[in-house]
Parts: structure tokens; sequence; C-alpha cells
């Protein structure tokens, strides 16, 4: 407080919204001091004080044990307005903060008395204190707590995600679990399989083949610590090859739900270059142990033998009657195929049409009406009669409304004496 030299000088200190005041009278700066010193240790709430300085005129005021502000101080003359707070230190584990208020202790102090309060109380974390001056407060996770734990604090540093450490087996065995629960039959080039190597070795093989070869691998890896990372950004399986490689096929056709298959293309092409534009190059594939099985008997498939007569729907012996036309071809694209003999066929296209089929053979043989023989009928085409004597006639009969597309019919005749026969439709 400053001595004024004036009697009427009204002095004050405000603490919050209490006003502590001395008139100046005939008291010097010191005796003004300790009026209104004595005025705040008697009645105010939040602060003490005490008076000193070279002239005794000084007043210091503090919160009071207990209190943490923030508390406006203010005064008549002798210095600015100022705001008293304890400021309160904390560390926040996860939901739970721990705290302490400065007060009187310096950073060492309040260092120990937080790291004391996680070690006592927090299921997740310990706490070590150290650094220059032993204020830094080192938070790691307990053992067999995986994380993630989030830690933030009051001051001092950024907030942090804490989780154990991760080896490159750790991380290594979960890539080739990933690797190896992939259906590369749907998804790649070629089967994979993956086994790690203790304690950082992955090794990717691929099914035998030269199509191993194309499949390449690019990592990504957070490295900027240098503490985990893949020794190459990317590389190429290498070693794979296809000579003399023996391939075995198998197809269930009914597990593929394949009931009623009239024919498959298999395709097969050369060896495709890696990152680079095919060019036309001869090659070779010998197929071996072919076979073709059928356990339930339902598909077989009668050829006429050597010396058999074929006769095709263009043939002088087949002669037609009434409105006839020619068959559809194949249509992939809208799902339609047609296996006719050379490749075409003719269709009755009405009710009244009919057609007369000779045949010529100097041998004792069978009569076989095969799949090029096809008519357009809806529902079934049935023999009627046969005759062993003269000409041998088979009369078909069938319905007058007709579908939209030939039906195939295979079935095989007994045998017969030489001769020249005759098959007519009607």
């Amino acid at each position: 407080m400053w001595w004024q030299g004036n009697a009427a000088y009204n002095h004050w200190v405000k603490i919050g919204s209490a006003t502590y005041s001395c008139l100046e009278d005939s008291l010097n700066s010191a005796g003004v001091a300790d009026n209104i010193a004595a005025q705040i240790n008697a009645s105010d709430p939040n602060c003490s004080c005490t008076t000193g300085g070279q002239y005794g005129n000084e007043i210091f005021i503090s919160l009071r044990s207990g209190k943490y502000g923030p508390v406006a101080v203010s005064s008549s003359d002798g210095s600015g307005g100022a705001t008293l707070s304890n400021y309160q230190h904390w560390v926040k584990i996860a939901n739970a903060t721990y705290s302490c208020y400065e007060g009187s202790l310096n950073s060492a102090q309040i260092a120990a008395n937080v790291a004391g309060q996680i070690n006592a109380s927090d299921p997740n974390c310990t706490a070590t204190v150290g650094g220059q001056y032993n204020n830094e407060i080192l938070i790691t996770l307990k053992s067999g707590v995986a994380g993630p734990i989030t830690v933030s604090s009051s001051d001092g540093s950024a907030a942090a995600t804490l989780t154990q450490g991760t080896s490159a087996a750790t991380v290594l065995s979960s890539i080739a679990g990933q690797i190896n629960a992939t259906n590369w039959v749907q998804n790649g080039p070629v089967v994979l399989s993956a086994a790690v190597v203790s304690p950082n070795q992955l090794i990717v093989t691929a099914a035998p083949g030269a199509d191993g070869n194309m499949v390449a691998f690019y990592e990504t890896d957070n490295n900027s610590s240098s503490r985990l990372y893949f020794t190459a950004s990317n590389w190429n399986l290498s070693g794979g090859s296809s000579d003399n490689v023996s391939w075995h096929v198998h197809i269930d056709f009914t597990a593929l739900g394949w009931n009623n298959v009239d024919k498959i293309w298999w395709t097969i092409a050369p060896a495709l270059p890696n990152s680079q534009a095919y060019q036309a190059t001869e090659w070779e594939m010998v197929v071996t142990n072919w076979a073709v099985t059928d356990s339930g008997g339902k598909r077989p498939l009668k050829v006429a033998g050597p010396g058999s007569v074929r006769i095709e729907e263009d043939s002088t012996w087949v002669s037609t009657s009434g409105y006839w036309e020619q068959a559809p071809g194949n249509d992939p694209v809208n799902g339609a195929f047609a296996f006719w003999s050379q490749g075409r066929a003719i269709r009755a296209a009405a009710a009244a049409a009919s057609v007369t089929i000779q045949t010529h053979c100097q041998s004792t043989h069978n009569i076989l009406r095969r799949h090029e023989a096809r008519y357009k009928l809806r529902n079934r085409e049935r023999i009627g009669r046969r005759r062993h004597a003269g000409d041998a006639r088979l009369l078909l009969s069938h319905r007058d409304d007709f579908a939209d597309a030939p039906i195939a019919v295979l079935w095989r005749r007994g045998r017969t004496a030489r001769g020249d026969y005759h098959a007519h439709r009607e």
C-alpha cells in the first residue's frame, strides 16, 4: 500500500465481492497494510494474507487451505488486479481421473502424488516417475491387459492410446491365417498357402505350375519408429513351372447340380506371359487317363460302328411331304444349343407333314434312330409298329400341338435281315 499524504484517502483491497478498506488518516503505509490484512484474516472465507516488504507495506494474499479458486483480487494502489487459483494437475486413464492441486508442491511432488494414485487403484495401468526433474509420469499397461486404453493429461503431453506391443511373429501369424482362410479357387489365379518361420519370416507357397509366378505382394506398415516393418515394399513369387506337371481334373456333375448335361467345353490355352501381351506360340499338351463315369448308367451314348449307313436329311433316300423347315442352329447367347449332324437338320412345321426314309444295307444290321432325327413335338414320340418282311416301316405318331424346339429321342431297334427298309413318319 502506498502512502498518499492525504488523511481522507481510502485504501482498499477487494477479494471476490468483498472489499476491505482503511482511511489513511495519520497512518503510514505499513499501518494501512496491517489494518487491511487484519480484516482479511479475520473475515475472508477464501483468502488469508501477510504483510512484509522493505517498508512493511506489502500485503501477500493467498488462497486458504482447501480453496482452489479462481478468486479475483484487486487493490486501490500498489499493484494491478489478479486471479488466484490452485492449479489442478490430472491424468485421465480410460474413464478414471487422478488429480492433485498444485498448492505449495513442486512439479516432482505433483508427479509422485498422481503416480501414487494410479498405482493404488487403476485396474489397467501402472505409473513410474522419472525424467530430468522427476516430473514425468510414464504410464504402461498392466500384464494381461491388451488395450486399447486411452490416456490424457492436463499438461505436459498429448493424448495417446495404449496397446500391448505386437511382435513380428504375431503379425505374420495373423497374415498367414488370412491367406490360408481365403478361397483362392474363386479369388485368385492360383491356390496359395502360408506359414510362419519363427520369429519373423513368412513363407508363401503357390500350387505347382507357372501361374504362381504371376502372384505379386505389396505391403504397408507404420515404420515411422522403425520398430516393425517388412524388408521389401513389394515382391513376386518365383520358381513355379508347368513343364512336366501332371494335372488331375475331377468334375462331379451331381455336386455341381449339372444333372442334364449335353455338352461341355473345356478351354485349354498356353501359358500367359507375366506383365506383357500374349504372343502367338506353339505349344503342346498331352491328355492321358481320360475317363467319363456314369454310375447310374443313365447316359449311355450309342453310336453306329464300322460299316454303318448314315443318312442325312438332304439325302435322296429322304423324302418329305407337307411343310418342313430348317431347325435353328446354335444360339449360345440365349441358351440354345443344337448339335445337329454336320450342323444342320429339318423339322416338321405342320400337323400333316411326314417324312419317308429309305435304308439300304447288304448285311445283317440294327436300325438305330439317332439324335440327328429330331422332330418338333410337344410331348413325346413313340413307335407305332414295325414290319419284318418286304419293307420295314417305322410308324411315328405325334400330337397336333407343337412346341418351340425339337426334341431328341434315341433308342435301338432289334436286329433285322438284309434288305431295303423304309422309315415313314405320318
